[in-house]
């Protein structure tokens, strides 16, 4: 077993097979239980086997979510009537965090998922924390609107447009089903009436395509965008993010700013991993907000 660092201690950043056994003892498959630590400690969750207990302990990318917290509230990037687009919304967790620390403000929250199991799930954990800020887009964000098919993992967390990541679970199969697609520029206009003013996108390589139909979106609106990297054509598709669009990103995986904007893996310096990425007019009042 590799030896922990302190930092994925104090991050909780390990898996660790005695914890789940011990958690399998007190939750119940199908019951809805509080979360009893982390950034939505006291909010409710939906269990079953597939959540795992990073989710259910609330200890689900709390180094993310500290980072996050921070940067908005400090640079001040969301003001009152907000909006921030959740690509990729999963069980929820991220959109009821935005909720909850936005709540004042009168903040709209956009959550996209098309996956038909982890949507049921979502609408759950929607119902029993009460959020009408929050509203969900059963669609997929891609480069163009009609049907395109989808890749069901046998974990919600590689669920994906693409067969390739959808495959890569324990049993290398994924169940294929035909979603509904969309993208943010004609969403946003014709749905909502304004452009999100934060994104958040982690649809495990699908930002390939996601973010081919928000050009209006960085063109017009300029948004930050927090995104989770999963691929090499992933890399690539924020790479031209950055470069067609004057824009700059902070690579949170190891804390730099992202030197080279034209080199993705496996170059240090290149595009990769997790990132904010943020428009370069605003990298003097970026740039102060980046240490801990």
């Amino acid at each position: 077993m590799a030896t922990l660092t302190l930092q994925q201690l104090r991050y909780v950043k390990f898996n660790s097979s005695l914890i789940r056994k011990i958690l399998s003892c007190f939750y119940q498959e199908g019951k809805v239980y509080r979360i009893p630590f982390g950034p939505l400690r006291g909010s409710k969750m939906y269990y079953d086997r597939s959540v795992n207990y990073h989710a259910i302990l609330g200890l689900w990318d709390v180094e993310e979510y500290q980072f996050l917290g921070r940067l908005l509230r400090k640079g001040g990037f969301l003001k009152p009537g907000s909006i921030t687009a959740d690509v990729g919304a999963n069980l929820g967790f991220f959109s009821m965090w935005m909720s909850k620390q936005f709540e004042s403000m009168e903040h709209t929250v956009i959550a996209f998922e098309p996956a038909p199991e982890t949507l049921k799930k979502l609408k759950t954990n929607l119902q029993e924390n009460v959020c009408p800020q929050i509203r969900v887009v059963e669609q997929a964000c891609s480069n163009k609107i009609g049907h395109m098919d989808f890749y069901i993992g046998n974990h919600h967390h590689i669920s994906s447009i693409l067969k390739s990541w959808a495959d890569s679970g324990v049993d290398g199969s994924s169940q294929r089903v035909t979603v509904p697609t969309t993208t943010l520029d004609l969403y946003f206009q014709e749905h909502v009436g304004a452009f999100p003013d934060f994104v958040k996108m982690d649809i495990e390589g699908g930002g390939v395509f996601a973010l081919k139909g928000c050009e209006e979106i960085f063109t017009k609106k300029r948004p930050l965008v927090w995104i989770e990297s999963h691929l090499p054509e992933e890399d690539q598709a924020i790479s031209d993010v950055l470069t067609r669009h004057s824009y700059s990103a902070f690579r949170f995986s190891d804390k730099k700013i992202v030197a080279e904007k034209g080199k993705t893996h496996p170059h240090p310096e290149g595009v990769w991993g997790t990132l904010l990425l943020f428009p370069n007019e605003i990298t003097h009042r970026i740039k102060p907000l980046l240490s801990d």
